[in-house]
């Protein structure tokens, strides 16, 4: 996710903290990324500290100070049901993570951290549509939607698709290297492959992330398997094995490129 957005969420909650009504009364407001952040960012500050000042809060004569305090006391329990189901995603249990996940939604719709999960695991039970759907429906800013859903478009095989949602994700965030390698990798999936300008996404990629073995690796394969530039593709791999030396892969495309 964008660095700026995790930097706000840590800030936020930290203020949640000590001032949960500062930041309930950024849950009303009309601009639904600042009200998905503040969310998060109460879920983030924990269910105990903040419990009983949110109670209070959800009895406040004001009905806006009501339903956000009702709202932040729902991220605050969803934060749980959310860590349980990376859990289960992670150790690829995805009909595990679902129910939890679809609960939390039916209980705070467009929670953002909640669309993303359930968005991954839909994707992995093969429903692609629906995993659509939940990004669709939360308040995640409209680029990181595109994003997203140019990633799971990509990996379903619907290209067209994926490369009409990553130019839009594209326009409107810039510095984005995963976005960039995203959409390289579209472009090679294209019939025919647009191989010239998906190395010079990924050249960008390695520009904004000169750190990143990712860019250069696959500015590699673009050279060697789609240009046919041997010398090229050998170079690109040898600044992947520099930043990631751990890496057997690029050192081996690297001999084979280089004919050692």
């Amino acid at each position: 996710e964008p660095g700026l957005a995790a930097i706000a969420r840590e800030t936020l909650a930290g203020i949640a903290r000590r001032t949960p009504e500062a930041v309930l009364d950024l849950t009303s407001r009309g601009d639904t990324a600042l009200r998905g952040l503040a969310l998060s960012a109460l879920g983030r500050a924990g269910v105990e500290p903040l419990r009983p000042r949110l109670l209070a809060l959800a009895a406040d004569p004001d009905p806006g100070t009501r339903a956000a305090a009702g709202a932040a006391l729902l991220t605050a329990l969803d934060v749980e049901e959310t860590d349980r189901a990376r859990v289960f995603l992670a150790e690829g249990e995805a009909g595990q993570a679902r129910p939890l996940l679809l609960a939390v939604a039916g209980r705070c719709p467009g929670y953002p951290e909640a669309a993303r999960l359930l968005a991954e695991t839909l994707v992995a039970e093969g429903r692609t549509e629906e995993a659509l759907s939940a990004l669709a429906g939360s308040w995640l800013d409209e680029p990181e939607v595109d994003a997203r859903a140019g990633a799971i478009l990509l990996e379903s095989g619907r290209v067209g698709e994926a490369v009409e949602r990553l130019e839009r994700a594209r326009t409107a965030t810039r510095g984005r290297t995963d976005l960039l390698l995203s959409w390289a990798e579209a472009l090679l999936m294209l019939t025919p492959p647009r191989a010239h300008f998906a190395l010079s996404h990924a050249r960008e990629a390695g520009a904004e992330a000169p750190g990143l073995a990712a860019p250069f690796a696959l500015a590699g394969r673009v050279l060697g398997e789609f240009l046919e530039d041997r010398e090229g593709a050998a170079e690109a791999y040898r600044v992947a094995w520099q930043r990631d030396p751990g890496n057997p892969l690029w050192m081996e495309r690297l001999r084979f490129y280089a004919g050692n």
